[in-house]
């Protein structure tokens, strides 16, 4: 049997089975790369009833007009979320960016028939991303691939019939329902991807489209970079896969153990613990982020795609299947009542920005507290919260995750030149707003006016993600200084002073603390103080202060009282008699922080800026 003669099967039997121009291309082997061949067949196949190759997805409308460009650009800007560019002037602004409800809704867009580029460029726009270049990820419907390994079984049969009609064995005419089997001497070239043609076919025309739709708005498509860290995902769903791939469900959701749709227990999945229904708005935690949406699409459509490959090639098969239930197609598929739908979903990789922190008002945690037993939020915000609102809502983005170089405990002040911290500012719609100083002041000024400044930050600059990455093995190394009001027994006399204020370098053995037990393992560890200055409260001889320099995790307040002996030696125990802590600051993590933290500006003037905002 000729090459023509398999090329003129391979069409009729394509045609017969109502497959769409495209589709007959794909399966002839046609790659992707004669996109004028694949322009010509989506355009003529455009307004047929959806193929049941390719559940209607190939079937585009190219040629969309100028008018209804424009047309799709009106309805993207409509529906992109709201913001201003003064989100961090001012003291209004500033207290408006606590509440974070007001700032950015994301609505999760619907499911859509997209039959022409207008939509896929009004999509691209919709989620109000400033943008310069763009990566397209496109996922399948699990069904689609189950259908096409039927297709290539009824073409293999195809085949296989037309070969032994024309090797004298019969016109096939009553072998219609045998299949070929493996066996058979007949090949397929390998099948085009769906998503390889639609990536050849809508790439160009949203570049191209651009300059029509956007023409009145601030942001462009510029150019397609599959690098970018803009990304435009299209997440094509249709009902069918839930009866012809329900496997693919099934095996996702033990891959994930048992998740319901990929939200843990998975060996691989830690759970993560989000903040109670009122706290939502403060600390915007989406259900599903754009980026995990794209993610377990993927990862149903793979499933079912290895499965496919792998074990539904030939009719037989499928046909043992569908009698088990585990999947329902046919061969050939039959045409879907509808097309398929399309989620357009837009998202940025995240950007990051450090700085150190300050927190003047005791009774703050550095992240939301809340009672696991009773849902009862503890203490005065958080010093996460204080910074997300300002951040996220001046990168216009869905959040934040706070990675600091230690912390305090919520009874702690962090005082003196701040806390190291990075935020991972996830999905951005403003990469660029901390991109000038005057920007990174306004942020820093929106700090210290939210709140009476009780949460604030200085040194605020861009950074990445190989620093946030790294910062909790620097922590490791880092010294702190601290300022504790402590109080003794007994009146402390000069000699106990000068006792206090002569320790150096004095090594300490620290069992973890009681008060941590329940959330820590119990062992004891070398701790040092490095230094120690004393002096003593006038006219309250049992009362002094304590400067102390030290490794990092000490436990400072252990340190002094002794927490039942299981820190030795302690201040008490070196007075000879109880010892406690009254207070405690935190004025100085000595930390090596991001190469100076902000470029241009010299040490002095740094410290210079710390000290005027410490009270």
């Amino acid at each position: 049997m000729s090459g023509g003669s398999d090329e003129a099967t391979l069409r009729a039997e394509c045609e017969a089975m109502g497959a769409c121009a495209c589709c007959i291309l794909r399966f002839r082997g046609v790659p992707s790369g004669e996109v004028d061949e694949y322009r010509a067949a989506a355009s003529a196949s455009k307004d047929e009833p959806p193929c049941p190759c390719c559940l209607g997805i190939l079937q585009l409308d190219l040629d969309a007009s100028t008018a209804r460009e424009r047309e799709g650009a009106d309805a993207a800007e409509a529906s992109a979320p709201n913001g201003e560019d003064d989100a961090t002037n001012g003291t209004a602004a500033a207290a408006d960016a606590r509440n974070r409800s007001d700032v950015l809704v994301r609505v999760d867009p619907p499911a859509v028939h997209a039959r022409c580029v207008s939509q896929y460029a009004a999509g691209i726009r919709a989620g109000g991303h400033e943008f310069d270049a763009f990566a397209l990820e496109v996922t399948m419907p699990p069904a689609l691939a189950v259908r096409q390994a039927a297709t290539r079984c009824h073409l293999l049969d195809a085949l296989a019939r037309a070969k032994r009609s024309a090797d004298g064995g019969g016109d096939g005419g009553d072998q219609l329902d045998v299949p070929a089997g493996p066996a058979a001497d007949v090949q397929l070239p390998k099948t085009t991807d769906v998503k390889d043609v639609l990536r050849a076919l809508l790439v160009p025309a949203l570049v191209d489209a651009s300059a029509a739709q956007l023409a009145t708005t601030t942001t462009a498509v510029r150019r397609h970079d599959q690098a970018a860290d803009f990304r435009f995902a299209l997440l094509f769903e249709h009902d069918l896969s839930a009866t012809e791939a329900a496997f693919a469900y099934q095996d996702h959701e033990e891959t994930r153990g048992g998740g319901g749709g990929g939200g843990g227990g998975g060996a691989h999945n830690k759970r993560r613990r989000a903040p109670p229904p009122h706290l939502v708005g403060s600390v915007f935690v989406p259900a599903e982020s754009p980026a995990g949406a794209w993610q377990n699409h993927g990862e149903r459509y793979n499933n079912a795609e290895r499965v496919a490959m792998g074990q539904l090639t030939d009719i037989a098969t499928i046909a043992r299947w569908r009698r088990d239930g585990r999947a329902t197609v046919t061969t050939p598929p039959s045409a879907p009542e509808v097309g398929a739908t399309v989620r357009m979903l837009t998202w940025r990789q995240p950007v990051y920005v450090g700085g150190r922190y300050l927190k003047r008002a005791r009774g703050t945690p550095q992240a939301p507290w809340i009672d696991s037993e009773t849902g009862v939020t503890i203490g005065e915000g958080s010093v996460q919260t204080s910074l997300d609102a300002v951040v996220s809502r001046a990168f216009r983005a869905d959040g934040s995750k706070l990675n600091a170089a230690g912390r305090e405990d919520i009874d702690v002040r962090m005082l003196g030149g701040g806390r190291p911290f990075i935020l991972e500012v996830h999905n951005p719609r403003r990469p660029n707003a901390a991109a000038t100083a005057e920007a990174r002041a306004a942020m820093e000024a929106a700090l210290e006016a939210a709140d009476g400044g009780a949460v604030a930050a200085v040194d605020v600059h861009v950074t990445d993600a190989a620093a946030y990455r790294a910062m909790h093995e620097a922590s490791e190394e880092k010294e702190k200084e601290y300022t504790a009001v402590c109080w003794a027994e007994k009146p402390l006399t000069l000699e106990d002073e000068l006792m206090l204020s002569g320790i150096k370098d004095l090594q300490i053995q620290q069992s973890t603390p009681v008060r941590v037990l329940h959330r820590r393992t119990s062992m004891t560890r070398p701790r040092t103080i490095v230094s120690c200055r004393c002096e003593r409260v006038p006219n309250a001889a049992r009362f002094f202060t304590l400067r102390l320099k030290t490794q990092a995790g000490t436990y400072v307040k252990e340190f002094v009282h002794g927490d039942f002996g299981r820190t030795r030696p302690n201040v008490g125990e070196m007075l000879g008699c109880a010892a406690d802590i009254i207070q405690l600051d935190v004025t100085d993590v000595v930390m090596d922080f991001a190469n100076g933290e902000l470029k241009g500006v010299d040490g002095d003037e740094r410290e210079a800026k710390r000290g005027a905002k410490v009270e």
